[in-house]
Parts: structure tokens; sequence; C-alpha cells
């Protein structure tokens, strides 16, 4: 059992959008920390992490042993579609069903279930630690830009410990650019020579979005 209230209906679905550069279908963990999911695209060369802590809902019931919800994200975006500004959301389990149950209300009340997916033999990838050369911290917005010297108006900080370089596929950083840049602010980018990037974008409260993607590496 449990029960997630939001006042914006629009920042979740921007969350969900953002997932949703990456996968179809996710496994949300709902415990008493809070909403998490960790996922790797299909092709295995990046990784989503993202959380909201408790304290982003304005309502917050979970069991501290957790429940696992797996949905299809691609559905969840297409009846968030729906919403409009000012309008919050709320989401619940059927019991009757045990479907899940999302309810938009503002002007008008509009409740929708949806399925709960199988999540048998499903592999959660743990946490990446890998040691960076690189961090900047910058404006979210300016980070599609080609060229960010350090005196830069949108580079709020900037850490060489050694000269880095490396090639990542460009329309998969797009993606993520732009649904990361709808959540938050600031960015923190950090890679090393032929390693992943990470693109750590500062939600607000207790929110987490971390991209990582691997390198393309050109044969010798």
């Amino acid at each position: 059992m449990f029960k997630l209230k939001m006042a914006s209906a629009k920042e979740f679905r921007n969350a969900l959008a953002a997932i949703g550069t990456l996968i179809d279908e996710g496994t949300f963990v709902i415990d008493g920390e809070g909403l998490k999911l960790r996922a790797m695209d299909p092709s295995r060369i990046a990784m989503v992490d993202f959380m909201w802590g408790r304290s982003v809902f304005d309502e917050y019931e979970a069991p501290e042993e957790g429940v696992k919800l797996c949905v299809n994200i691609d559905e969840f975006q297409k009846l968030l579609k729906k919403a409009t500004k000012g309008e919050s959301i709320e989401l619940s389990l059927d019991q009757a069903t045990g479907r899940v149950k999302l309810t938009i209300r503002g002007k008008y009340t509009r409740s929708f279930t949806v399925p709960r997916l199988e999540t048998v033999g499903e592999e959660v990838p743990g946490e990446l630690k890998i040691p960076f050369d690189v961090r900047i911290t910058l404006d979210a917005d300016e980070l599609a830009t080609i060229e960010f010297p350090r005196t830069c108006e949108a580079v709020i900080d900037f850490e060489v410990k050694e000269p880095s370089t490396a090639m990542f596929d460009v329309g998969m950083l797009q993606k993520m650019l732009k649904a990361g840049s709808a959540l938050a602010d600031v960015v923190v980018v950090e890679f090393s020579t032929n390693k992943p990037i990470k693109l750590d974008f500062r939600l607000p409260y207790e929110g987490k979005l971390i991209f990582y993607l691997a390198p393309r590496v050109e044969a010798e």
C-alpha cells in the first residue's frame, strides 16, 4: 500500500520524460526514503539514477520495507500529457484490481489505472563509483554549447586533475541534456579519457537525476 501526492503534475511528467529517454519500462522502488529508480538502457551503454526523497511530495505514505512498481513509462507519459498547469497528481494502489491508480486534480478530477508489469529476474545495476579527472559545474541550459572556457559566465566551477578527451553519442547526449535541463538549473559534468561521462543534474530538495553514458572508443 502506498500513496504519493505532488502539487505539480508537470514536474512528475518531466521526471518521467527524463527516465523515458533511456527506457520504455522501469521499476520504481517506493520505500521510507522516497521514490527511486536505477536502470540501464537496452543497449547497456547508458544508465539513469533517479530519486525523489519523501520531502518532495506533499503527501507520502509507503511501507518501510518498500514496494516495487514496474510500469510502462510511455503509457504514464501519455496520461500525464492531459495534465495542465496548476494541477496536482496522486499515485496509489487500486486494492481491488492491483493496478496503479493515477489521479490528476485541478478544475476537474480525472482518474486512470495502469497495469503493474512483471519484474521477475530483473537485474538492478549497482551505483557507479568512477574516479574522474574533470569536473565542471555549469548552467544546465548552456551544456549544449560546444566550448565553454573557464571564464564563461555559464561555468560555476571548473576542476581539471588531468587533461582528458572522450567521444560520446551526440544524439544520446542531446536527449539527456534536454530532459535534465527541464528539471534542474545546474548540472555537474564529470569525465576522464575514454571513461563514461556523468551528468549530475542538481534537483531541488531531496532530488537526484544522474545520467551515465559510455564513451565511443575507436578501434585501433
